[in-house]
């Protein structure tokens, strides 16, 4: 097993469920702006690209795109996220006791998201233990969010360490398009993505299928603890492109 010096997370998906919150915000957002009873959310709306692309998509979904239109979604989308943001984002199972192992263990963590600044807030409000990260980086601190590598570089640099020797765990295509290109090492924190399509993911080492064993996972891999049943494991050397399932 590789030795990592230290781990990024991704905020939603991998330290807190969501899931709820944002599909909340999201049929709000398209009832007031379209009158839509029922929001479909396809297998391929565009999650973790950003509010806006999110948004955008499901406008289209239902005919009722315009610059108008996308910007009162945004609005009400917005303010019913900071509203009920403290009520509906739940950390994960363990992750809060993860956070604190790894200061504990002054092994270095950071967070990079396309969350903006004030809903990065949010999130620290949630988990408090984020305090202690060595680098917090949101897309208002970069020129281009994820899939651009850019907010993974910089915390790179800010935790001064080498991309070979660091684990960033995400739950989205754009996580593992980022660290593909910045060269880390990721772990997938999803079911939604098929295995033909993980394998095709640069430096993917492992793919947790429940969320419940995120924060185990990341044990597994940072202390050498056994790996939970649900993480399938990759061997990221086996070719250029992506990984091999060991499992």
């Amino acid at each position: 097993m590789e030795a990592f010096r230290g781990v990024l997370f991704d905020v939603d998906g991998v330290l807190l469920d969501t899931r709820t919150l944002r599909r909340k915000c999201h049929k709000a957002a398209l009832q007031a702006v379209c009158g839509v009873g029922d929001v479909s959310f396809g297998s391929d709306v565009p999650w973790g690209y950003g509010v806006k692309s999110q948004l955008t998509d499901l406008l289209k979904r239902h005919d009722c795109l315009s610059k108008s239109n996308l910007d009162e979604a945004l609005s009400v989308w917005t303010r019913l996220y900071e509203r009920y943001h403290a009520e509906l984002a739940t950390p994960l199972p363990g992750i809060p006791e993860l956070l604190k192992e790894l200061d504990r263990a002054s092994f270095p963590f950071g967070v990079v998201t396309n969350r903006t600044a004030d809903r990065l807030e949010l999130a620290f409000r949630r988990l408090p233990a984020l305090d202690q990260a060595a680098c917090a980086l949101s897309v208002d601190d970069v020129g281009a969010g994820k899939p651009h590598p850019e907010a993974i570089t910089l915390g790179l640099h800010m935790m001064e360490l080498d991309a070979s020797a660091v684990l960033f765990a995400g739950d989205t295509s754009a996580d593992a398009a980022a660290a593909g290109s910045a060269g880390v090492r990721f772990i997938l924190c999803s079911n939604r993505i098929t295995k033909a399509n993980a394998q095709k993911m640069k430096f993917l080492i492992g793919c947790v299928g429940k969320a419940s064993d995120v924060s185990d996972a990341i044990r597994h891999f940072i202390f050498g603890q056994p790996s939970p049943r649900s993480l399938m494991l990759f061997d990221w050397k086996r070719n250029d492109s992506g990984g091999s399932a060991n499992r």
